[in-house]
């Protein structure tokens, strides 16, 4: 299928990008690598009026270590650069695994972080052509009154979060950089979701995600698990990051792909910090699959769902539990 009709436009500063995606609200599409958007413009389901193209603003790009040992990483980094990258493989190694879990290396080379932490929630009947949509009322994220994830729903969209970095970065604690026409302001990644299927990024009208900046690994080990039914170019059916501090201070269970956010086991995360001895592992991973908040059987049934967390929580944290041992 051909793109629809657009004007291109590519702004030298953030300051000029935010402005223009202001000023033409819902009319307007920013293009990172382009891997997501230009799909859905060739199958019709989004028709902006404008492009902005990001690449020429300067500073959005690369991966740079920080002062305090933390890193930053330009939200226009492929994700090929993070998946191969020595700094994010010797310190990050489950970003990375993350990152070289997306798509295919095709996508890889052309697909960015940014876009990655920003991709839209996935459905699907949302995510069908047009074409194919024709034949069936609209739902609710394309402006009709039904769910087809969630069918007997009387409101709301469930389509799932399915950005494979996400789980991995929220459990590196990390923290992005976003910048309007007049302001910026940093928050941790994990606020940045906001567990709504329409509108499922904490943005205001005209802001950018400019920066995405990685405390030091230091003192925290990270595993990261995906499962896909199959293990090239699919969305994650489930997928789980679990960090611990070595001073067991703190820990973090993240899990995505099954609701329209990341979510945060907070009730097996405390479980994990009081022991990480003998059976831990299976008693973390089924505390984890009954508190986990799966909202619909897309792309498989809950139960099923419950028992793919169980076991990459059980594996991640023996994982965990075989690095402080050592």
């Amino acid at each position: 299928m051909r793109l629809p009709g657009f004007d291109w436009v590519a702004p030298s500063s953030l300051k000029d990008a935010s402005e223009i995606l202001r000023s033409e609200r819902d009319r307007a599409k920013l293009l990172a690598g382009g891997t997501d958007l230009l799909i859905a413009m060739k199958q019709r389901i989004l028709n902006p009026d404008h492009i902005i193209d990001l690449k020429n603003i300067p500073g959005l790009s690369g991966i740079h270590t920080l002062p305090d040992g933390g890193v930053k990483i330009g939200p226009l980094t492929k994700l090929v650069e993070v998946a191969t990258s020595g700094v994010m493989r010797q310190y990050y190694p489950s970003l990375a695994k993350a990152a070289s879990s997306v798509g295919s290396c095709q996508i890889r080379n052309l697909g960015t972080i940014g876009g990655n932490l920003c991709l839209d929630t996935k459905c699907y009947y949302f995510n069908q052509s047009s074409c194919w949509k024709k034949s069936s009322a609209e739902c609710r994220k394309g402006g009709g009154d039904r769910c087809y994830a969630l069918p007997s729903s009387t409101r709301g969209c469930y389509a799932l979060q399915s950005g494979d970095t996400v789980p991995a970065l929220i459990a590196h604690h990390a923290k992005i950089r976003i910048t309007g026409s007049e302001e910026e302001r940093i928050i941790p990644l994990e606020e940045f979701y906001t567990g709504r299927g329409i509108d499922p990024l904490n943005l205001r009208l005209g802001e950018i995600l400019s920066e995405i900046h990685i405390p030091p690994s230091s003192g925290i080990k990270v595993v990261f698990f995906k499962y896909s039914p199959r293990n090239t170019i699919d969305f994650a059916l489930a997928s789980v990051a679990i960090s611990v501090e070595k001073s067991l201070h703190e820990a973090r269970i993240v899990v995505g792909g099954v609701s329209s956010a990341p979510q945060r086991i907070k009730e097996a995360e405390e479980l994990l910090i009081q022991k990480l001895d003998g059976d831990v592992p299976n008693e973390v991973g089924k505390l984890a699959a009954a508190r986990v908040r799966i909202v619909s059987p897309m792309k498989g049934e809950i139960n099923y769902k419950r028992e793919i967390i169980r076991l990459l929580v059980r594996d991640a944290v023996k994982c965990i539990q075989a690095s402080h041992e050592n």
